[in-house]
């Protein structure tokens, strides 16, 4: 079994960069993600975000 030393120096790099990504503000969480994994990723953010933003535009009208 692998003490956390162990893991640490084994894994070091990607633990490193996770904690990079992680301490990157949101909406460049997103761009990185996009870069990375493509089209797919960037079609679903789209429509999420149209679907938010019709959600906000009803409630303003609710709210009226």
């Amino acid at each position: 079994m692998l003490n956390s030393d162990q893991q640490t120096g084994r894994y070091g790099v990607t633990l490193r960069l996770f904690n990079l990504i992680a301490a990157l503000p949101r909406d460049q969480q997103l761009i990185l993600l996009k870069q990375l994994v493509g089209d797919t990723v960037t079609a679903a953010v789209d429509t999420a975000q149209r679907a938010a933003t019709d959600l906000g535009v009803a409630a303003d009208r609710l709210s009226k």
